[in-house]
């Protein structure tokens, strides 16, 4: 739970009080009970300092990732939706980051 805090942020009062068990992990405030200091780390960083992708493409693929992880359900991309993204036709040209769009591309980074 500490790492899904630090990668996408505090998850909103109202989800971390409502679970069954949540009174186990969540104090009244909505805070972890047994971590105190977390290190938050965003993602497109995570990317690009341990993953070492380029900064345009890390942007794009946090970008990607974020909107299907959004803490509230009430705000996450439907798959619909997720399949407009520009990330989708991301193409790296050989060689190079420059980054190109085209709807056939094929990925060269994996996570």
């Amino acid at each position: 739970m500490a790492q899904i805090i630090e990668l996408m942020g505090h998850f909103p009062k109202r989800l971390a009080l409502s679970g069954k068990y949540s009174h186990e992990m969540f104090n009244r405030r909505g805070e972890l009970r047994n971590i105190q200091r977390l290190r938050m780390w965003r993602l497109a960083d995570v990317l690009r300092e341990k993953y070492v992708m380029p900064k345009k493409e890390g942007e794009a693929l946090a970008d990607f990732l974020e909107k299907m992880l959004q803490l509230d359900p009430a705000q996450r991309a439907t798959a619909g939706e997720m399949t407009e993204h520009l990330w989708l036709t991301y193409k790296l040209e050989e060689g190079s980051s420059k980054v190109t769009s085209s709807p056939s591309s094929e990925r060269r980074w994996s996570v």
